[in-house]
């Protein structure tokens, strides 16, 4: 920020002129640009190379940050094939603009750099903390001459129900809760901020206590409202641990000179396997079989086979000893039937005595 105030702060935008500026207007001249903040920059030994690509985003506890991306791979494992930047001394830096619109800002101004070194699907998130990224942090001061070597470490996990993560590219937990965060609050108050990532398009607010209300939000309850994202971690995690190699102070002219290189080509790999599988079930069962018992896997097979043919033959067995059982107590039944019709067959009528009702 130009002048040190957090506009995340409650009432910061009370006496905000909403009728005649927008908050774009007041992120761009109160943050420095890309203009103010870099004189050049080198990437393998080339000044201004085209293979490096710049993005600019607004933060609004860290002002406006510049994201400097390579597209080429460089061969040099020194620092001719790193990356050089040669930053303005922001302190001495004048805006006559900024003063019609922000008047509240005009005083402390600060003469330092954040640095973050991160991976490509990673964000930095909009707080001091940044508890949900993986990157390395580093604060450099107006008139240092900083020289930094990067060791890089992967990460692979597997996904699974105890502990599940990601595995799709260019995926990051921290993009994932800020997006949904930011989409949540637009779509619930109909108006974007210039600070906030998000699929959904939204015009600027321009009410103050709209404004309160979404960054009371994302500073005390960021951790109710994301509770819904469902943003797993990545299975792939890659990190970029910085050593600072030197560290001088007192440039001429007070300005930042900036070297971030790498000095070998070994990447350190920590790959999460499945340790205790179905193929290695079943080659351990064999051996233990095949060690105690004299089997082998088919042979344990066959086993548990000719046990379920016993298993099934005794039902068979006591389901047809029941049918045979119930088929004579059917036979029986029929037959004491017959008996008792022949029986009847042969009485005398006069056997029959019809009694009187009275």
């Amino acid at each position: 920020m130009k002048k040190r105030a957090e506009v995340s702060n409650k009432g910061a935008f009370s006496n905000f002129d909403f009728a005649n500026h927008t908050l774009d207007e007041f992120m761009n001249e109160t943050t420095y640009s890309l203009q103010d903040t870099l004189l050049f920059y080198g990437y393998n030994s080339v000044i201004l190379n085209p293979d490096v690509t710049t993005t600019s985003k607004y933060y609004s506890k860290l002002g406006q940050c510049h994201t400097f991306q390579t597209t080429n791979s460089s061969s040099k494992f020194s620092i001719e094939g790193g990356l050089g930047f040669y930053l303005n001394n922001v302190v001495n830096g004048t805006n006559s603009v900024r003063k019609t619109i922000i008047p509240m800002y005009e005083n402390s101004l600060m003469g330092s750099f954040k640095i973050f070194i991160h991976d490509l699907s990673e964000i930095i998130e909009d707080r001091t903390d940044q508890l949900e990224t993986y990157s390395q942090f580093l604060h450099i001061e107006s008139g240092e001459s900083v020289y930094l070597t990067i060791e890089v470490k992967e990460f692979h996990m597997v996904d699974h129900s105890a502990e599940p993560c990601v595995s799709r590219i260019n995926y990051s937990q921290s993009r994932c809760v800020e997006e949904c965060m930011h989409n949540k609050l637009m779509q619930t108050y109909k108006c974007s901020l210039p600070w906030m990532r998000g699929n959904s398009i939204y015009p600027l607010c321009n009410d103050s206590k709209v404004i309160d209300n979404i960054t009371t939000i994302l500073n005390s309850e960021r951790k109710e409202y994301s509770s819904t994202c469902n943003c797993q971690i990545s299975c792939h995690l890659y990190f970029y641990l910085p050593n600072v190699v030197m560290r001088e102070y007192k440039l001429h002219g007070n300005n930042t000179l900036l070297s971030i290189y790498y000095n070998t080509n070994i990447v350190s790999v920590v790959e999460q396997v499945v340790s205790y599988d179905w193929s290695s079930f079943v080659a351990d069962l064999g051996g233990s079989f095949g060690l105690f018992l004299g089997l082998s896997v088919i042979g344990f097979m066959e086993v548990i086979e000719a046990a379920f043919r016993l298993l099934f033959k005794k039902r068979r067995e006591r389901i047809e000893e029941e049918e045979r059982v119930a088929s004579l107590r059917d036979q029986r039944m029929v037959g004491r039937l017959i008996d008792y019709l022949m029986t009847y067959k042969t009485r005398n009528n006069t056997d029959v005595v019809f009694k009187d009702k009275y």
